[in-house]
């Protein structure tokens, strides 16, 4: 800033480095942003009967607030050259730095599922992706391994574009297989010896060869997957059904199975059997009716939606908005999942001694007041008798043209068409307070009630 040419009223003139006190109090306003979400950041300072709330202005002055906001920036590494993984760093770090948390304070359960969270972004970035059949259509991609029973985050992988696909495991596999086994392998490399995991994954994962690399690995597959992908039985791309809804084909312990509903669902697995089960189901004139259902396919649909539920808690009270920097988009993400990995742990926590745990929201209240404690921005009151000695000193007070603002001694915007605004301001007073010349300027730098 110290090469900046700042204006009179620039907020950027009263910067002061920030304490971690005021960090943690920075985070408790952005999280309670979530809970309570505005037209725009201005609105949670508003002095309007219909909208103030008085959490705001205690903790920080708008002005305090914006200047931390957009002075956020995240650790990189050093270095002396731009190339675009250099670039990249600005948020990588902080990633990878979450994702060893994530590893840290949990172990996953037998049941395992493997999805992608995108990040809605519009902005020009090289490695943005579009999806017209997913709710977010243009954003960031992250790839993530859930645990299905808890809804845990255990692992993330931002998806950069082709210096993603560098790093990933095993080269010669297709990138749709690379990425689960990547994944799993940063479990293996927290777990040493883990196995007997059953992992779960779609149609754009799922494959043959995917299924035999995780079973070198004592893992099991389970996904539903396209038909025209390779080595599967040709039989199966155009099943013949007779009079059960079910055709099914087995190669050592490779089990694909194609389920006729209401449109032919064609399944893999790798531990599990053709079996069937009876189970209800809702018509569209409120009718019930008993259905047969494969095992596979019943136990997909409870243990493969480990990521989207994550990502409907993280949606819930989610305080991400518009942005043109991309990074900014991925840090209050990757807050917004350390929020509800928190959550998580708590509710097993909670479960385990018998307790009853507090909703998502109240958790969320609970953890807004614990990072603001005692924090409370002290107003500088001092400086009103500064300002009036020299308002009042009968010495030179130079005059200046700058932006236009209220007019410090006649403007009253509590009356109709009080307002009054004059570009003219006096450059001796601290306050830079704005006034019309002649009558205006004589009162405020002779009365002390100029406003009488």
């Amino acid at each position: 800033m110290e090469e900046k040419t700042l204006s009179a009223s620039s907020i950027w003139r009263s910067w002061r480095d920030v304490t971690n006190e005021e960090f943690w109090a920075f985070l408790a306003v952005v999280i309670n942003m979530g809970t309570m979400p505005l037209a725009n950041l201005q609105e949670y300072w508003s002095k309007n009967d219909v909208s103030y709330i008085p959490f705001y202005p205690e903790t920080f002055t708008r002005d305090r607030f914006s200047q931390i906001f957009w002075m956020l920036h995240l650790e990189t590494l050093p270095t002396h050259t731009t190339n675009p993984r250099t670039r990249l760093q600005r948020v990588s770090c902080f990633l990878d730095y979450l994702n060893s948390k994530f590893l840290d304070y949990f172990i996953p359960g037998e049941h395992i599922c493997v999805d992608e969270s995108t990040i809605k972004f519009k902005g020009r970035i090289s490695f943005i992706t579009y999806n017209p059949k997913k709710p977010t259509k243009w954003g960031i991609r992250v790839y993530t391994l859930a645990d299905s029973k808890t809804d845990y985050i255990y692992c993330i992988l931002p998806y950069y574009g082709s210096l993603t696909t560098e790093l990933l495991v095993r080269p010669d596999l297709p990138v749709s297989s690379r990425i689960p086994i990547h994944l799993y392998q940063m479990l293996l490399e927290k777990i040493p010896g883990a196995q007997r995991h059953h992992m779960y994954t779609d149609r754009y994962y799922t494959s043959y060869l995917l299924a035999q690399e995780l079973a070198k690995l004592k893992c099991s597959l389970t996904g539903t997957i396209l038909r025209n992908r390779k080595k599967l039985p040709a039989e199966i791309k155009k099943p013949k059904f007779s009079t059960k809804s079910t055709v099914a084909y087995r190669r050592g312990n490779t089990l694909v199975l194609g389920w006729k509903d209401k449109r032919v669902v064609t399944c893999l697995i790798t531990k599990g059997d053709t079996g069937m089960t009876m189970v209800k189901r809702i018509t569209r004139g409120g009718v019930d009716i008993m259905i047969k259902k494969p095992n596979i396919v019943l136990n997909y649909i409870k243990y493969m939606g480990g990521v989207d539920r994550a990502d409907q808690y993280a949606s819930s009270y989610c305080f991400l908005r518009k942005s043109l920097k991309w990074w900014r988009k991925l840090f209050f993400w990757g807050m917004e999942i350390s929020l509800v990995n928190s959550y998580l742990l708590y509710k097993l926590e909670k479960t385990k001694r018998g307790e009853k745990p507090l909703s998502h929201l109240r958790f969320l209240k609970t953890l807004v007041e614990q990072l603001r404690g005692p924090y409370r921005q002290q107003r500088e009151q001092a400086s009103t008798s500064h300002s009036d000695e020299i308002r009042l000193n009968g010495k030179l007070h130079v005059i200046l043209k700058g932006p236009k603002r209220d007019c410090k001694v006649c403007s009253d915007r509590s009356t109709p068409a009080g307002r009054r605004e004059t570009s003219y301001y006096c450059d001796t007073c601290p306050d830079k307070p704005r006034m019309h010349l002649g009558y205006c300027f004589t009162k405020y730098h002779t009365k002390t009630n100029y406003r009488v």
